[in-house]
């Protein structure tokens, strides 16, 4: 029995030794926090302080003269363990409430833990009067509880991030919520935050003391200028009749039905001056890039990598142009392919929405020499109202001849077994076998002269785009209707797939990549206004640019306003189709 005893001594010790030792890997801490800075003279406050990660012992509390301790140390204790790192607090607390008016200070607690004395810092707690009601201790219902929509700033920029919460305040137990109806939010992309402060404290409003609590928040990205209305929101509430002190207990609950505020939101344009490496970033950004190598030849495929996160709207966000720099002679000296996107990923942090984007460009040198690739994204700072150029990183490369051809990493498996012994053939005739004209090269060659012609001519343009010879925005306009009815025929596959957000998000592309390429307008400015006028500019009738223009509204609406359904994607993609031949014939005859 011993033995068995000594065993199992052993074995906690074995459990409990790592743990401890994990647990010294984490900061030990010792702090002071109120859940008020400001209190009335009849209300009250609570005051907590915390040790982390360690064993406390001789606490001893700052001197509370200037308040009367209604409630008091009270104790909580808390132990976590994540990925075998295990996390601990202490936690003592004191509910005061003030004895005069005036501005206190509450100096330092202290408690010993590692081997030495902590202290936690001094705050100040201000104390004012409070209103005067004619019933005290009574006031309105109304002013018991209530909803208001609190936002971080009432003027933004389309695809700024602008937080708006739902925040509640009360003098009186909540036991339950529920938001019954909100704005449709016209005019935003709208994504709820589901981890932000929601921690009860108190404030003080009309000299009232209330407890508050954010009870949702949702983030919005205007896509549209001008004045964007948030309607009021409407809220039962379930109050609690009990005697609990708690704030979200009780055992008896009566509804109560509340209406928010509602918002004025003006979204201006952006400054005209933005630069050429601007794509539509408007909050805070940052990138950072890399290089497969900084040594090639001219066999050689170089991979660059871009990443950028921000917490703006990150659909507007694209690819900077990346420019080839240039050889002696003026020409360029890299190949550059339009950059494929690696990863787009939404995330929370910090209590808001962040985004990321991984692209990827494939650069093929084409002449030797040294040189710098340089990329660069701007967006636009919201807290300095200026274009911000960001350069993570300057990239020399060094290209030497190569050989002629392409580098191994090209080489398939099948273009390698292509060139060994061919396969063992059973049952090899030994007659000559009838050859029809259909098997003969020269029926082949005939009828491969019109699909030769048509690469030729293809080609030939490219040649005369690379040579500077055709002007890339012509290009650019060739190709906008062929372009959009690509895009088109994947809205079409989506649709029979019966996927809606896919569908319009399809749609919404093929328009605004036609009027991007077709009307020569930078995606910076492509609001509705640019668009109509660049239309009517072109002797658009105005009925198909009211169509045109309704197209567009209603893809928005179905992407940013939750709108999306298969109910009408049928003769939606009907009028799509119609609207744009419609169009695209009447600039083609002018």
């Amino acid at each position: 029995m011993a033995r068995l005893n000594f065993i199992l001594i052993l074995a906690c010790l074995g459990i409990m030794l790592p743990i401890s030792i994990f647990s010294q890997n984490k900061p030990v801490s010792f702090t002071a926090q109120a859940d008020a800075r400001q209190v009335t003279l009849t209300g009250h406050f609570k005051i907590s302080f915390t040790l982390k990660n360690a064993e406390g012992s001789s606490f001893e509390p700052p001197s509370f003269r200037d308040f009367e301790i209604l409630n008091g140390p009270s104790r909580s204790m808390s132990t976590s363990i994540y990925n075998g790192v295990m996390s601990s607090e202490l936690t003592l607390s004191y509910l005061l409430q003030p004895k005069s008016i005036g501005k206190f200070t509450i100096g330092s607690a202290s408690i010993r833990a590692s081997g030495k004395k902590l202290t936690s810092s001094p705050f100040s707690i201000q104390v004012v009067k409070g209103r005067t009601n004619t019933l005290p201790g009574q006031p309105a219902e109304d002013e018991q509880v209530f909803v208001r929509m609190e936002i971080d700033t009432t003027v933004g920029y389309v695809g700024q991030q602008l937080l708006l919460d739902y925040k509640l305040y009360t003098t009186i137990n909540i036991a339950n919520y529920n938001i019954r109806s909100e704005s449709e939010y016209d005019g935003c992309f709208v994504q709820n935050v589901r981890t932000f402060n929601n921690r009860a404290v108190r404030e003080i409003v009309d000299g009232m003391q209330y407890t508050t609590q954010v009870l949702k928040r949702v983030a919005l990205f205007p896509q549209q200028n001008g004045v964007i209305k948030i309607e009021p929101a409407k809220i039962q509430l379930g109050i609690s009749t009990g005697r609990s002190s708690s704030f979200f207990f009780s055992n008896t609950v009566k509804p109560r039905f509340v209406q928010t505020n509602g918002l004025d939101i003006n979204i201006k344009t952006l400054p005209a001056n933005a630069p050429s490496s601007f794509t539509g970033g408007v909050g805070k950004y940052k990138v950072t890039t890399s290089i497969s190598q900084s040594r090639a030849t001219t066999d050689d495929a170089i991979s660059l990598k871009f990443s950028v996160v921000g917490n703006g709207d990150m659909k507007r966000v694209s690819a900077p142009l990346l420019e080839s720099p240039r050889t002696n002679a003026g020409n360029p000296a890299f190949e550059i392919y339009e950059p494929t996107l690696q990863n787009d990923a939404t995330y929370e942090n910090g209590g808001q929405l962040e985004g990321r984007k991984d692209y990827e460009y494939l650069l093929l040198p084409k002449e030797v020499g040294t040189y710098i690739i340089d990329p660069q994204l701007s967006y636009y700072d919201i807290d300095s109202g200026v274009y911000v150029t960001l350069v993570s990183q300057r990239f020399p490369l060094s290209i030497s001849p190569g050989q002629g051809v392409a580098s191994n990493r090209a080489l398939t498996e099948a273009s390698i077994q292509k060139d060994q012994l061919k396969p063992y053939i059973p049952n090899v005739p030994l007659y000559k076998p009838k050859i029809f004209f259909v098997q003969k090269p020269l029926y082949w060659l005939i009828y491969s002269l019109p699909i030769l012609g048509f690469l030729g001519l293809v080609g030939y343009q490219q040649y005369q785009a690379f040579k500077g010879e055709i002007d890339p925005d012509e290009l650019a306009r060739r190709r906008a209707e062929k372009i959009a009815r690509a895009k088109l025929a994947l809205a079409e596959s989506f649709m029979q797939d019966n996927n809606p957000k896919a569908f319009y998000n399809e749609i919404s592309k093929a328009y605004l990549g036609y009027v991007h390429d077709k009307l020569a307008i930078r995606t910076s400015e492509l609001t509705k206004a640019n668009v109509s006028n660049h239309l009517k500019d072109l002797s658009v009738s105005p009925e198909s640019v009211s169509r045109f223009m309704e197209i567009i509204g209603r893809t928005e609406s179905a992407l940013y306003a939750g709108m999306t359904s298969s109910g009408d994607m049928n003769q939606f993609y009907t009028d799509a189709v119609e609207v744009l031949v419609k169009v695209e014939r009447e600039i083609a005859a002018e």
